[in-house]
């Protein structure tokens, strides 16, 4: 009875631990995203689309695949 009751408390101890490493690292993280603010936005790998009027324009495609060989 007495190994068991020393087993649980152990647990008990090593969940209070567990939540209290969780919580302070939840405060980092929170701390951290809260410190990148105010940011630019992020660079964008890709490209905007064309305008309108050029979509589907044989001359920008082939601007486009001259850059592209380059």
């Amino acid at each position: 009875m007495l190994a068991g009751a020393k087993r649980k408390r152990l647990k008990d101890e090593a969940e209070r631990d567990e939540r209290e490493r969780r919580r302070r690292q939840e405060e980092a993280l929170d701390e951290a995203l809260s410190n990148t603010f105010p940011a630019s936005d992020p660079v964008s790998i890709e490209q905007p689309a064309p305008p309108s009027s050029n979509r589907g324009s044989k001359e920008l495609w082939a601007k486009v695949g001259d850059g592209i060989r380059r």
